[in-house]
């Protein structure tokens, strides 16, 4: 099993992705400030990190579990964790099994 593990840094306007869906930003609309930013930016390097590892031109759907965890909707995909600490993101996605993040 590998993990793979892509942080950022939480400047307006920096992490950004074209690899966004509509979705993503219409929800993101809904969200106080800060909260957005932050959405977007674990989206941002969500979609990217999808993208090298699997070649997925657009962030895949994700869904919220009623643990509150979210998780791609295509069981078939692998499973992420994001975290966030002051102004920095992190996004680790495991190819097999369940993966957590913490960053502090």
């Amino acid at each position: 099993m590998a993990t793979h593990f892509a942080r950022g840094i939480l400047t307006d306007g920096q992490l950004v992705s074209v690899r966004l869906p509509s979705s993503c930003h219409d929800l993101a609309r809904a969200l106080p400030e800060h909260h957005r930013t932050r959405y977007l930016a674990s989206r941002a390097l969500l979609a990217e990190l999808v993208f090298m590892l699997y070649g997925l031109s657009e962030l895949p759907e994700i869904i919220i579990q009623s643990n509150g965890r979210p998780v791609f909707a295509d069981r078939s995909l692998p499973h992420f964790s994001l975290a966030y600490v002051g102004n920095m993101v992190g996004v680790a996605i495991a190819t097999s099994g369940l993966c957590g993040l913490n960053m502090a």
